[in-house]
């Protein structure tokens, strides 16, 4: 996982909209297939999609009447694409999105994008941070392209406001966190588990930020709870 920010446009609002639907047993449809276990730290889209790139310009979809198909590489784009932009309109884990659609390969598109924005970590000085999946050995460059291709931006190992830009780099985004550390995942850490001491802190498990200024490689930076820290360059995950 790579941890990524975004600052959501004041000039973008999502409009609400309402739905009814009947509450009879009729309209209640059940797979015959048993549940699917789905893991606690990914989402419904990183489940499904966690092997794309494996088939990359594959078919995966074709709309049965026109013959319009998507790749798995382009269906995956798609989504990222959606879930940036709902992303960059303020919507997070919790809000509603309702939409119409017939039964065409696009509604994979709106749906999987929709659910891909439910890794929202939280709010730091005006900066929202989102989990991002990346595949892949951990590098810097890699955790870069990973928020970039979602249309976010990315952070350093240290926040880079004050005096806490020694790991940090100009192409990073910059937060006021310096009454809790100079450090990327122990601000989250202290945000979302209530301690600076990130590898404490489940949400931030195997989660991975830039790490600018390395002597000895492009490793990027992450925290496990065992051990303490992970270098990057080292993980495949």
């Amino acid at each position: 996982m790579d941890v990524c920010s975004a600052t959501p446009s004041p000039s973008t609002r999502l409009v609400p909209s309402f739905v009814s639907f009947s509450s009879t047993e009729n309209s209640i449809l059940k797979s015959r297939f048993p549940d699917i276990n789905i893991p606690g730290n990914e989402t419904l889209t990183q489940y499904v999609t966690q092997h794309f790139d494996d088939y990359g310009n594959d078919v995966t979809i074709i709309n049965g009447v026109t013959g319009e198909s998507y790749t798995y590489l382009q269906l995956q784009d798609s989504i990222r694409r959606v879930g940036s932009a709902l992303t960059r309109m303020g919507f997070k884990q919790h809000d509603v999105l309702a939409f119409f659609s017939p039964n065409v390969p696009e509604y994979a598109i709106a749906f999987f994008g929709v659910a891909s924005v439910g890794e929202y970590l939280g709010k730091v000085d005006q900066t929202d941070f989102f989990k991002v999946r990346v595949t892949g050995p951990m590098t810097n460059d890699n955790v870069k392209t990973s928020c970039e291709k979602v249309g976010m931006r990315f952070p350093c190992f240290s926040s880079g406001y004050g005096g806490c830009s020694t790991q940090w780099a100009s192409e990073c985004v910059s937060f006021d966190a310096s009454d809790v550390s100079c450090r990327t995942l122990d601000v989250l850490s202290s945000y979302l588990c209530g301690t600076s001491e990130a590898h404490n802190c489940q949400p931030l498990d195997d989660i991975f930020v830039h790490h600018p200024h390395r002597q000895d490689d492009d490793s990027a930076w992450g925290v496990d709870h065992d051990p303490t820290h992970l270098i990057g360059g080292g993980c495949n995950c």
